[in-house]
């Protein structure tokens, strides 16, 4: 899946800064992005599948907003660049 696609899913009315991680599996695929929520960086989780995917609100693809507790241990568990990781973790500690 390209990354414009994922992109286009907004959340709160924007759109994510950055895709963290993508994997492809089979005829789906699932995304962690980089994202502004509330005022505060986040970071955003779903599935694309079919037209719409998981989660959805109202049939409209929608984020899951990884809660702050979780985004260190996930991020552990990605394979990201020295120098993307520290990005993300630069854009996380800002509140």
């Amino acid at each position: 899946m390209e990354e414009s696609e994922i992109l286009k899913v907004k959340a709160n009315g924007k759109s994510p800064l950055k895709v963290v991680y993508q994997k492809e599996e089979g005829d789906h695929c699932w995304a962690i992005v980089l994202l502004e929520w509330c005022g505060n960086y986040r970071l955003g989780m779903r599935w694309f599948y079919s037209k719409v995917g998981l989660p959805q609100s109202s049939g409209r693809p929608v984020w899951f907003i990884i809660p702050d507790e979780l985004c260190i241990t996930i991020l552990n568990g990605l394979p990201l660049k020295p120098e993307d990781r520290k990005e993300i973790e630069s854009y996380l500690s800002k509140r």
